[in-house]
């Protein structure tokens, strides 16, 4: 009997100590489930799986920017009333800070000068700067600048009066901008918001509007071609964008060799209103905004002008584009105005990849 109850003894420790070593296993991993298995490793052991590899990313598109201060924060400079004799040189300065003003007001052809102004005043909200026929006024808190030029008061019923026509624009010179060839694009989108808010035809001009000398608002880039190993280096074209011109409903594309003050001068190619604006008449009084990649323009702007005999042995990759200026020529007696904003020419640069193509 002793020895049946100590044999019972002996087999209810040994369960016991079985059931203890149980209870110490790992424990399982935290949030339940079992964990992936490891990849074994030839030389033994394991190790995590292999991570899939993130594409490289595509590199961004650089775009660079043509015009300085197209918010008109600066100020401006007011050139003389002769292309030829006074240039592009500054008479007097309105300046907004410290920093020179990049923008030039340009005013050839005027019977009257700015630079000896019935009004100029500036204050943190506008500025307003006028003589006789012309008003240059600036909008400070919208960045709207407006251009209004009263030709009737520039005009009388002799040809003398009108040897050279009265202008009314703003214009620039690129610095950094031309370190770039033009073949260096992929893209060059000019913007512009603008409403011509006035057009009306003065009492002299008794025709119909499409027999009278015009009221054209344009804007012009210069390209010049740059490259000293070129036999076209130096060449110079004149490259337009037509908004309105007043003898059409909507002004058509046009190319010939500047004539202005009676002088052959470098070839003009100007870009209709359809390709500015769309279809459609113009419309006075509309609100306009311009988006258009000008690139492939200037490319056959270049080719048109080597057929008539300027521009010639030039290629994209010779030109850069040197400055641009906008506004009114009126060669007729009308009373104009616009206003402007949002003004854009934006280079997207070609990647290294696609260069080296």
């Amino acid at each position: 009997m002793k020895r049946s109850l100590s044999a019972l003894l002996a087999l209810l420790l040994a369960l016991m100590l079985c059931l203890s070593f149980a209870a110490c296993g790992d424990p399982p991993p935290q949030g339940g489930g079992t964990e992936p298995p490891g990849v074994t490793d030839p030389d033994g052991g394991t190790e995590d799986p292999p991570k899939e590899e993130e594409p490289d990313p595509q590199p961004e598109d650089e775009r660079v920017e043509a015009i300085a201060d197209n918010t008109f924060q600066d100020g401006f400079g007011v050139m003389g009333l002769n292309s030829a004799t006074d240039g592009s040189s500054v008479k007097t300065q309105i300046k907004f800070g410290r920093r020179d003003p990049v923008w030039r007001i340009g005013q050839w052809g005027s019977r009257y000068n700015l630079n000896e102004p019935l009004q100029n005043s500036v204050t943190t909200q506008a500025m307003i700067l006028a003589d006789r026929s012309k008003t240059v006024t600036l909008d400070r808190a919208e960045n709207e600048l407006t251009l209004a030029l009263d030709a009737t008061k520039e005009y009388d019923t002799s040809e003398e009066s009108r040897v050279m026509w009265a202008h009314l624009l703003i214009e620039q010179s690129f610095d950094d901008f031309t370190q770039y060839r033009l073949s260096e694009f992929d893209s060059l989108v000019a913007t512009l918001d603008f409403s011509v808010t006035k057009a009306e035809k003065g009492a002299i001009e008794t025709g119909a509007a499409a027999d009278t000398l015009p009221a054209q608002f344009l804007q012009y880039f210069y390209v010049v071609n740059r490259n000293e190993s070129s036999p076209g280096y130096s060449s110079f074209l004149w490259f337009g964008l037509s908004y309105l011109d007043t003898r059409y409903d909507s002004a058509p594309l046009s190319y010939l060799q500047d004539t202005a003050g009676g002088n052959l001068g470098n070839y003009i190619y100007c870009l209709g209103a359809e390709s500015t604006l769309g279809p459609g008449a113009f419309e006075v009084g509309r609100e306009y905004s311009v988006e258009i990649d000008i690139l492939p323009y200037i490319s056959e702007a270049l080719q048109t002008a080597a057929e008539n005999g300027f521009m010639l042995n030039t290629q994209l990759s010779d030109c850069v584009i040197t400055g641009m200026n906008l506004g009114w020529e009126v060669p007729g007696a009308w009373d104009v105005s616009a206003t402007i904003g949002n003004l854009s020419l934006k280079g997207s640069l070609k990647n290294q990849q696609e260069e080296n193509l």
